[in-house]
């Protein structure tokens, strides 16, 4: 898939970037602090990363997707020919769990592949990265499904997690029914 992607997954990766893009202009910052758990092996991704200044700084979850991109995508000959400074951090779950770089990301990128375990202490700790005025931006708040299952509103295996974001007073949290669903969640104090 890194090497020769089909239409379709090339416009998946697209409309992900974009929103990203969206959010960030929105927010109307220059050279934004920036957290993932997937980066995305597209140009557009590659050239706010390449430096020796990049447009946007980021860091990346250390996990099997930033392993991949690493292992497949970054060796790519397009990518060696086109790009000759990429630049991005990693951080260990553990650091995150821990509150490093609390209170310092204009935006956080995660799936539920992140998000989802036995307790909240995993969100709460993503939402503590963000500045006042950051946005989480959380993708396929449905893991590929309705999140009406079977006709049955709110028995959705992620419907607690979502709610979880939902309910942080110190957020403006917005659900959005694009492709899988997202959360976008600002944070005001």
């Amino acid at each position: 898939m890194y090497k020769t992607p089909g239409e379709n997954w090339e416009n998946n990766l697209w409309s992900g970037y974009l929103v990203v893009l969206m959010i960030i202009q929105l927010l109307g910052k220059t050279n934004p602090k920036i957290l993932g758990d997937n980066p995305l092996p597209i140009h557009t991704q590659f050239d706010a990363m390449n430096g020796p200044t990049p447009a946007k700084n980021y860091t990346f979850l250390n996990n099997s997707a930033l392993y991949e991109f690493e292992e497949f995508g970054l060796p790519l000959p397009t990518t060696v020919n086109n790009y000759s400074d990429i630049q991005y951090a990693a951080m260990d779950i553990q650091d995150l769990l821990d509150g490093e770089g609390a209170g310092t990301f204009d935006m956080v990128r995660v799936g539920p592949q992140t998000l989802h375990s036995i307790n909240n202490r995993v969100i709460d700790a993503v939402l503590g990265l963000l500045k006042v005025g950051g946005v989480l931006h959380f993708t396929n708040t449905s893991n590929y499904q309705s999140s009406y299952n079977l006709g049955t509103a709110h028995r959705h295996p992620f419907t607690r997690f979502n709610r979880h974001i939902a309910a942080q007073a110190n957020f403006d949290v917005y659900h959005v029914p694009m492709e899988q669903g997202m959360i976008i969640a600002k944070r005001l104090s």
